[in-house]
């Protein structure tokens, strides 16, 4: 069975599965120092699940995720599918995903320098923030314990933490970082990853 699942990864990576119309969109990306998510969403059904390389979603596998061209291999009855990540240009300005931090409760904002896609999850992984965000549109997200957020042009973002303005970089290289964790209660950007 795993020679198997192997040797269709490997078609996979090879570009021998076809794009071809699967009722299923490949709709995000979270990286974390843990794990890598790939939200799927049913075009037929409307439903949306966040899940990993080997787990299934309406009768496909995720068989393998092709990070320099943003591409999933999917698997069902035998024949391999190849899907693209929903490009940014066709989301709506939205977020698809955002829980907002109840009267009191502590938050961080969200500040776009230019219109970016990112997610914000807590430490067990839960989405509180999945979209774009425009610049004129700063978002806050609650804040409990820990949490990660993931962009892809961490550039363009900053957080703001009891109202300081924090960019997404290393402070001793300036390497700008992709994921970041943000915990409390000392309020400052501390784990980084590139």
């Amino acid at each position: 069975m795993k020679l198997f699942t192997l040797s269709a990864t490997l078609c996979f990576l090879a570009g021998a599965a076809a794009f071809a119309s699967v009722p299923i969109e490949f709709t995000g990306l979270l990286t974390t120092s843990e794990k890598t998510l790939f939200a799927l969403t049913g075009t037929e059904s409307g439903a949306s699940q966040w899940i990993s390389i080997g787990q299934h979603f309406e009768g496909y596998e995720v068989l393998a995720y092709e990070a320099d061209e943003q591409v999933l291999g999917l698997k069902k009855d035998g024949e391999t599918f190849r899907v693209r990540l929903k490009d940014a240009k066709t989301r709506e300005a939205a977020p698809r995903v955002w829980i907002k931090p109840k009267p009191g409760e502590p938050a961080i904002g969200l500040i776009a320098l230019s219109r970016i896609e990112l997610s914000v999850a807590d430490k067990d992984g839960n989405i509180i923030y999945s979209g774009s965000l425009d610049p004129n549109e700063p978002r806050r997200v609650p804040r409990g314990g820990e949490v990660i957020i993931t962009t892809e042009t961490p550039e363009k973002l900053k957080v703001d933490v009891d109202g300081k303005q924090w960019p997404l970089q290393d402070s001793r290289s300036k390497t700008y970082l992709k994921t970041v964790i943000v915990q409390a209660p000392r309020d400052k950007v501390s784990k980084q990853k590139e």
